[in-house]
Formats: C-alpha cells, sequence, structure tokens
C-alpha cells in the first residue's frame, strides 16, 4: 500500500473518477462572488446598503430573542385558541398577506385546521421597522357544526363569525383595496383544531350553535386604521360581507384574490374566480376559469392584461378581456417557486421560494422560460415553501419584501443585473419515467430540473449532466418506490443544499418497497441529511464508485445524519466508494441488513461529529476487503464498530465480521471519554477474522466482557500501532489501496 495525504491526494483521486460526471458548466455564481446578506434597520436602509453591494437580499431584523412578528405574538393564549402549532402558523399554516404599497405596510394573519385558532391582524411598517399587532384574538365562544349523526353531532369552537372571520389558512385571500384602503379576506372558515363530538347531547338546541353546517366561510373586510373610518367601517373593525353561498362557490377551501388597475379586484378559488367591487361588496357575473393543476396556489395581476394563476407545476395566464385561459406554461416543483408571484417594473415576473432560491420569467419573450437564480450560502436560511402573497415588488424602490417564517426578519430583496441564471429544463421528469416500460433505459436530458426524480418501476436511469434542484414526494432528491423491482441509477449528483433536502431524514437517495434491487453507479451525494436510505421490507442495495460526503447538516437538523442508512433489507454491497464528513451524531455507515459487504471502501469520519463508523444494530455478517476506516477525531463514540446494540428494534443475528487488507485508523482523542475501542459487541455469537490489516491507536479489542481476548493476540496477522508514525504514516496521511 502507498501513503497519501488525509485531506487533500485521496479527495482529489475520487473527484477525478466524477469529472465526466460533473462536467456540466453551471453559469451561475461562485459561492465567493455572491454578496453577503446585509441587516438593515428598514426598507430605505436595505436599500442603500443593497445598492452598494449591486444586489442582493438584507435583513429587516430585530435585535433580542424575537427577530420577528414573534416579538408582538399576544401572550397567555388559552389553550383552545393556541391548537396545534400556536401563533407561528401565522405564517408557515399556508397563509399569504395583504399589502398597502402606498403605505409600505404589510398585513397578517390566519392559522387555519388544527394549527391555530387566532384571528388577530399583525402590521409590518417597512418604514420604520416596527412590528404592531391591530387586534387581539377573539374569544373562541361559538360552536359551528360540523357532523350530526343520528346520536351524536360534532361540534367545533369559534368567534362570533357573524362579525368576524375565524382563523383559516388564508392561502392568497388577503387582498388589500387602493380603492377603499380596507383589506378584504376571502375565508373558507374557522379552524377545527378545537372540534369534538357532543356523546351526551350536552349543546343540543344551545344558544352558541350559530352556524350549523354553515362554517362562517364567505368574504370579510376589516379596516387597519388606527384612527380612520374607512369604507364605512370603524377603525380596527371587520365585518362580513358575503357568505359562500351567495356567490355560487360551494366551497372557498383554497382562495385566491387579486386587484385590477382600476380597484376592481378578482376573488375565487382553485375552480373559478370571479370579479368583486370592493367598494360595496358585490360579486360580477363573468368568471374567470383558473383550471388548476392543483388546489392552492395564487393570482396575480400582469399588466399585459392577464392574469396570472401560479399552481403546482403550471402557470395559467387567463385573458381578461376575453374571460378564458390564453396558456399554460409548465412551472417548476412548488418548493421552487413557493406560490409566490410578483411583477417588476419591467413587467418579468419573479418568484421566491422562502429561502435562497429566485425565479424569474419572462411572458413578453417569445419563448418564456424560467430562469432559477440560486442564493445558497447567501440568501434566507430558513423559511416555509408556502409563500403565496407574503413577497411583493415595491415599483417607487425597484425591490421586492418578503417573509416566510417567524425565526427570520422580513426579506429586502434587489435583484442584481448582471447576475448570470440558470435556465430550467421543460422536460417533466413524472412524464418520463410514466411513459417508460419497465426494464427499460431511461436517457434524462442534460440540465437543471426543479423537480427531484420519482421511480416506481424496473428501471435504468441514466443521469449524467443533470442536476435535480428539488425533493421527489418530500422524501429524497431521488425516491424509489416499488415492490419487486430491479432499477439502475447511474451519474447522479445530488447537492442537498440546492435541493432544498435539509430537513427530517430528507435523503439524497430513498429507496423503499418490497425486495427492490437497487444498484447506484457513480454518484455524488453533498450536503443532505441522508446520504442513502432504505426501509426494512428485504431487498438488495449495491452501491459502487460513489462519494456520499458533509450529510447531517448539524445546523439545520435534529435529525441523525448517517451517510448510508440501510434498513431491514437482504444485503448491503458497497464497493470502490467512500463515505466521508457525517455530522449530526450520525454513524457513517449504518446496516440493518443481515449481509454488509465493503470491497474497496473509504469511510472517513475527519473532522465532523460523527458517531460509529460502522453501525450493525441487528448483527449480521460484515466483510470488509482493501478498505480503510478513519475513526475521526471528533467522533462522539469511542467504538469504531458496533454490532447488536438494537435488541429493542430488531432481531439480532448471529454475527461474523471479516476484514482483510484494510486500515482501521482511530484519530479521536484520548480525552474525549471513554477507551478507544475497536468493537462494541452485544451478539450472543461472534465470530471475528482479522487477516493482513493495520489497526492504529487502540486502546481495547472489545467493550464486552466476551472476546477477552488482547489486541496483542491480534499481532500474529495484523500490524498493531501506537500511532500513525509506527505503521509508517505522517500525522496528516492515511494510506490508499
Amino acid at each position: 500500500m502507498a501513503t497519501i495525504r488525509a485531506n487533500t491526494v485521496i479527495i482529489f483521486l475520487f473527484y477525478i473518477g466524477f469529472v465526466s460526471t460533473l462536467s456540466l458548466a453551471s453559469p451561475v455564481y461562485a459561492f465567493s462572488e455572491l454578496p453577503p446578506v446585509q441587516r438593515g434597520t428598514n426598507l430605505v436602509d436595505c436599500k442603500i446598503r443593497l445598492e452598494k453591494k449591486g444586489g442582493g437580499w438584507c435583513e429587516i431584523r430585530l435585535s433580542g430573542k424575537h427577530p420577528s412578528i414573534s416579538s408582538v405574538w399576544p401572550s397567555n393564549i388559552d389553550e383552545r385558541t393556541r391548537m396545534g402549532s400556536g401563533p407561528s402558523s401565522i405564517l408557515d399554516a399556508w397563509n399569504g398577506a395583504a399589502f398597502d404599497e402606498k403605505n409600505l405596510l404589510l398585513y397578517f394573519m390566519g392559522g387555519g385546521h388544527t394549527d391555530y385558532g387566532g384571528n388577530e391582524v399583525y402590521e409590518f411598517d417597512l418604514k420604520t421597522g416596527r412590528w404592531n399587532r391591530l387586534t387581539d384574538p377573539s374569544p373562541l365562544s361559538f360552536l359551528f357544526q360540523i357532523e350530526e349523526a343520528p346520536e351524536t353531532a360534532s361540534y367545533c369552537w369559534a368567534p362570533d363569525m357573524r362579525r368576524v372571520p375565524g382563523s383559516s389558512h388564508t392561502y392568497d385571500g388577503l387582498q388589500f383595496s387602493k380603492k377603499t384602503k380596507t383589506i378584504f379576506l376571502a375565508s373558507a372558515g374557522a379552524a377545527n383544531g378545537s372540534c369534538f363530538d357532543d356523546k351526551d347531547g350536552q349543546f343540543n338546541g344551545d344558544q352558541r350553535v350559530l352556524f350549523g353546517r354553515d362554517k362562517g366561510g364567505g368574504i370579510f373586510e376589516f379596516n387597519p386604521s388606527h384612527h380612520e373610518k374607512r369604507n364605512g367601517l370603524a377603525p380596527l373593525t371587520w365585518r362580513r360581507l358575503l357568505i359562500r353561498k351567495s356567490f355560487n362557490l360551494q366551497e372557498l377551501h383554497y382562495p385566491r384574490s387579486l386587484e385590477l388597475p382600476d380597484g376592481m379586484m378578482v376573488v375565487g378559488s382553485e375552480a373559478t374566480l370571479y370579479s368583486f367591487d370592493p367598494s360595496n361588496g358585490t360579486i360580477g357575473e363573468q368568471p374567470l376559469s383558473s383550471i388548476a393543476d392543483h388546489g392552492d396556489g395564487l393570482a396575480e395581476f400582469h399588466p399585459m392584461g392577464l392574469v396570472m394563476s401560479l399552481h403546482d407545476d403550471t402557470l395559467i395566464l387567463s385573458n381578461l378581456e376575453t374571460k378564458k385561459v390564453s396558456k399554460k406554461i409548465i412551472a417548476p416543483h412548488r418548493r421552487l417557486h413557493g406560490s409566490s408571484l410578483a411583477v417588476d417594473n419591467s413587467g418579468r415576473v419573479f418568484s421566491w421560494d422562502g429561502r435562497e432560491k429566485i425565479l424569474a420569467i419572462d411572458l413578453s419573450a417569445p419563448e418564456q422560460k424560467w430562469i432559477l437564480y440560486d442564493w445558497s450560502g447567501a440568501g434566507p436560511p430558513s423559511g416555509d415553501k408556502n409563500v403565496y402573497s407574503k413577497w411583493q415588488y415595491i415599483s417607487a424602490h425597484d425591490v421586492f419584501v418578503g417573509l416566510s417564517y417567524h425565526t427570520t426578519g422580513v426579506w429586502v430583496y434587489k435583484h442584481p443585473t448582471a447576475m448570470p441564471g440558470v435556465e430550467l429544463s421543460k422536460t417533466n421528469l413524472d412524464s418520463l419515467i410514466r411513459k417508460a416500460k419497465p426494464g427499460s433505459v431511461v436517457l434524462v436530458p442534460p440540465g437543471f430540473y426543479g423537480q427531484g426524480l420519482y421511480i416506481d418501476k424496473s428501471l435504468t436511469v441514466k443521469l449524467k449532466d443533470v442536476r435535480l434542484w428539488s425533493v421527489a414526494e418530500s422524501k429524497g432528491i431521488i425516491n424509489v418506490d416499488c415492490d419487486g423491482c430491479r432499477v439502475v441509477i447511474e451519474d447522479f449528483y445530488g447537492e442537498g443544499r440546492k435541493a432544498g433536502c435539509l430537513n427530517g431524514n430528507c435523503a439524497g437517495i430513498k429507496v423503499e418497497g418490497n425486495n427492490f434491487y437497487l444498484t447506484v453507479r457513480r454518484a455524488h451525494i453533498d450536503n443532505t441529511v441522508m446520504g442513502i436510505m432504505t426501509d426494512n421490507r428485504g431487498g438488495q442495495l449495491v452501491v459502487e464508485d460513489s462519494l456520499i460526503e458533509n450529510t447531517g447538516l448539524k445546523d439545520r437538523s435534529d435529525a441523525l445524519g448517517h451517510g448510508l442508512y440501510a434498513g431491514n433489507i437482504d444485503s448491503l454491497i458497497l464497493r470502490r466508494s467512500t463515505i466521508r464528513n457525517v455530522n449530526s451524531s450520525g454513524h457513517t455507515l449504518k446496516s440493518r441488513a443481515p449481509e454488509t459487504i465493503l470491497e474497496n471502501v473509504r469511510l472517513l469520519g475527519e473532522q465532523s461529529s460523527h458517531s460509529r463508523s460502522i453501525d450493525m444494530p441487528c448483527g449480521g455478517t460484515l466483510r470488509i476487503t482493501n478498505s480503510i476506516i478513519q475513526h475521526g477525531v471528533n467522533s462522539e463514540n469511542n467504538a469504531v464498530i458496533s454490532l447488536g446494540a438494537e435488541s429493542e428494534n430488531c432481531r439480532i443475528n448471529p454475527s461474523k465480521v471479516f476484514i482483510t487488507e484494510s486500515w482501521i485508523v482511530v484519530d479521536r482523542a484520548k480525552d474525549a471519554g471513554g477507551n478507544n475501542t475497536l468493537f462494541n459487541l452485544f451478539t450472543p455469537e461472534t465470530v471475528i477474522e482479522l487477516k493482513n490489516n493495520h489497526i492504529v491507536n487502540l486502546d481495547k479489542w472489545s467493550s464486552t466482557k466476551t472476546n477477552k481476548r488482547a489486541i496483542a493476540d491480534f499481532n500474529l496477522h495484523n500490524k498493531i500501532c501506537r500511532d500513525r508514525a509506527a505503521c509508517g504514516l505522517a500525522q496528516d496521511q492515511l494510506p490508499v489501496p
């Protein structure tokens, strides 16, 4: 064996193998060229800072524990009103905003379903950078009936919805009118997190049951002025204008609204949009058909005389003159567009995903193309993808403002004129997979995709020069889900930050199904929570010539960040591959498979806060040949390999360990707690054979009372070294087979 430097050459050698895979030129800013996030006190301050930097992001953030809307949340909220999530749902539970552009005021309210029952209204003043709560939550002291049976009725607690709206998902149904200077809310009805079955008939005939089966949905109007009467409404008061049945809408599950240049409004749901006069609260007779591909979304006016309606993966353009749909444009997955639209002074349409990505499309161009601007590492670090009307353009200042989550401030964005973007492919991956015959080869066209990849049949999928910048089924950048199928994935590159794979157990590749057979070749997975992850229903996973690195994302996820996690499948085979730098106390490799085979593999802890290098919680057979295991200096576990540690979660298999022609280098500090141990053995029967290996810096052979053989007993077939130098390595060197 030769020796090389751990942090230089070994990485270089493996990237040579990926040159053909990663050769697609990326027309985006290099990371170092992106202007850093600025911090400002108000809109004008942020605008000045961004102009000096040539564009980018500026956060209007309060100091202290509560940087945003949470600074003015009501205190002492009763449990009936708090429901499941409390006031954090005002922003992230499918809610939008209203915007008074003249006075630079943003208004927020909402909750909905089981999230939150408070109907209070909030104001953010962009001129001063200050938050105000304009009203308090209305007491939930009345009832509406949701179900009636011969013996049992079901009720939900709500405010008096004859006067005020109940808390609901506002979606895009909250709109400020320049004509009346009031706010209009299209509401589906009250939140149902306080519902119950009246088994004893306690509330039969109760005067608090106001609405029966009518949940109180409809159109409400609110005067946000602190002092003046507007449109006949006293300051800071609501009134109910219309119930939903009055304009032939069976439900308002997914409200949307917009204002036209003449002051008229358009309101409705996913199926139909109606004209609405805010001055007298009347519905027009000529509806616009939305023909949505998905329930929730938003509508926005475009100066070309169009009503834009954006849904899951379609931008629908309706002509105001003809009242008909004039065009449909395939849109990226909602994870990239956040169901948000704002039109700048040039007529270009911009959308924000609530975090670090901006989409733009020019509807006047001969060919409409979605262009993606990636601000990874230089944009909002967290947020919710359901933005809706919480994203607005301010014409007088030529900036956008947006807010999607309560843990950050309000964001001001100025688009850099010189920033190149990435053109997103128009190929629909779901359609491509759906049309492919089982057993066939699918060659995905090179390009950037605002989609994840879902595979549900036997296929060979080739992904050379393909970038997937979204997540499939909220599980992984690639989600394989099928029974008894044989799937091969080649040349996959998955980058978790760009794809938004930063939450829960999101994996580069998530595998599900009974008795699948998956082979992954030449993959590079970087910065996901999990690298590759399977479920527990049998099958085989083979990974060859691949690199998995930087999993865990300790600053973003409470979940363990295993590099590769094989569940209870039949076998895991890993060949000529590297897994390195696993964070969040995850294991570099975790396998519940009865058989795990590693051939010419590198498991490198490096500087990461990983746990064990190999964890086999159910025991089983482990075969390691011609490989390197480097237990990192910051490892949180003193054991390199563990077998059978989770008897409460699985049937423990008799264990056999065969390690040959390999290196085990333990860099974990002596003072980190506990002796550095090669094995934690919890299996009743364990056969261990080590031959022709180099083992560096080990204190103990095993932590158990069984298998008491000392490390010295293995000197016959292995070289045991107290440090790197004793094995012929420099301090910063690792061997290469």
